[in-house]
């Protein structure tokens, strides 16, 4: 009876702590090779980008209703002509760059700031669709109240709101709001966070080592699901990320991804 209790402690302390460990030690090999083929065997990517998509929507959420109290009362938007489906495309497309077994390791090698590569993922295609002007359904206009964008004349007779539909004036109120951004003020590059205070470090400066110092909490998510919260500085109170592992297709995989964003 004892040798099989031990041998059924052995099981779950391989099933429930060596199998993991030895599959973090794979994960870690992985990304310092960039190994995409480990690395999509070890990792749900498909999950963990829906795991990640929930916070950094959050974020911008949060942080577009600020523009709006900063900037909707001159430009004559409102929270209402927030096109929510440009930006869930922007976000799936910016989390699908970046979260993915051939950047990943990449990212990991450069400092492994992956809330930083997504959120800059982000902003590039802000850029690219036109600027942080183009979240909002003020449709441009070439003629009428907003004034022609081809013959250099502007009509401000509607005000700014008015202004705001004139293609030539959405580009220069874009180059506005990112000049405000270097002067303090709000632009695509505030987005998610402040800008960082003087003397703060990033966070590819903290202490490569890894030990259970950084493990903030864990906890099991049922039988075959386990969550930890991890802080990349071992003296810091709350994680930078919750991971969770999960037992599927007859191994553990990380499934789960949330970071916390500042």
């Amino acid at each position: 009876m004892r040798k099989l209790i031990l041998l059924i402690v052995l099981l779950a302390v391989g099933f429930y702590v060596g199998w993991p460990a030895w599959n973090g030690y794979a994960i870690k090999t992985a990304l310092e090779r960039e190994d995409s083929t480990t690395l999509a065997q070890k990792i749900d990517f498909p999950q963990v980008r829906a795991s990640i998509r929930e916070p950094v929507m959050v974020r911008l959420d949060d942080r577009i209703d600020q523009m709006v109290r900063d900037f909707g009362p001159a430009f004559g938007i409102t929270k209402d002509q927030v096109k929510l489906d440009r930006i869930t495309e922007i976000v799936n497309g910016a989390l699908d760059d970046v979260v993915s077994p051939d950047r990943v390791g990449a990212i990991y090698k450069q400092g492994g700031d992956f809330v930083g590569a997504v959120q800059q993922a982000v902003l590039q295609r802000v850029d690219r669709m036109g600027g942080i002007m183009e979240l909002f359904d003020v449709p441009p206009q070439d003629e009428g109240t907003g004034g022609s964008a081809n013959d250099g004349n502007l009509d401000l007779s509607n005000g700014i709101g008015g202004l705001l539909r004139n293609k030539q004036a959405r580009s220069i109120l874009n180059q506005v709001t990112k000049q405000l951004g270097q002067s303090g003020g709000l632009s695509a590059r505030d987005l998610f966070a402040p800008k960082r205070e003087t003397g703060a470090s990033p966070a590819g400066d903290q202490d490569a080592g890894f030990g259970f110092s950084n493990i903030k909490h864990f906890w099991f998510r049922g039988p075959l699901a386990m969550e930890a919260g991890i802080a990349r500085d071992a003296s810091a109170e709350v994680p930078d990320v919750t991971a969770r592992i999960t037992f599927q297709d007859f191994d553990w995989k990380v499934t789960h991804l949330v970071p916390r964003i500042p």
